[in-house]
């Protein structure tokens, strides 16, 4: 799945469900890929006291 960045400019709440278990990949310039799960969501509004 490729998200798009307007992707994540949806509500905070509605995001975490799509977003775990993802993989993220990068491939760096000496041509390594390092692959990252998402493992864990959180997720705040912005009047959250949690909020930062």
């Amino acid at each position: 799945m490729h998200l798009d960045r307007n992707f994540l400019l949806g509500k905070a709440y509605a995001i975490p469900p799509y977003i775990l278990g993802l993989t993220l990949n990068r491939q760096l310039p000496n041509g390594d890929i390092l692959s990252y799960q998402i493992i864990e969501v959180e997720a705040y509004s912005t009047d959250d006291q949690a909020c930062w």
